[in-house]
């Protein structure tokens, strides 16, 4: 019988350090655009914000998070919960650690 944690942990590794790492690069260098993007979407919307690309992988948490509150078993939101939570990770923790 297959172990349910084990799957998803290694689809969302699979998804994180493969075909979305060539797509759009490292975690820091794609979440620093949207945090960019998103920046500039407040300030021209006369709103103060400084998002980190920290916020993005945090943000994005959230947002599947709500998502899981209408479709608890949504497979796609668990394991992107994973990868953002990896690719927060490997922003904010030294290599080892």
């Amino acid at each position: 019988m297959s172990d349910v944690k084990t799957d998803v942990l290694a689809e969302a590794q699979r998804i994180v350090t493969g075909a979305r790492r060539a797509a759009y690069g490292s975690p820091e260098d794609n979440f620093r655009r949207i945090s960019d993007l998103w920046n500039t979407h407040m300030l021209n919307t006369g709103r103060a914000a400084v998002f980190q690309p920290r916020d993005v992988a945090t943000l994005m948490i959230l947002m599947k998070l709500a998502r899981l509150a209408e479709s608890p078993d949504h497979r796609d939101s668990i394991v992107d919960i994973m990868g953002y939570a990896a690719c927060y990770a490997e922003m904010v923790l030294p290599p080892g650690a």
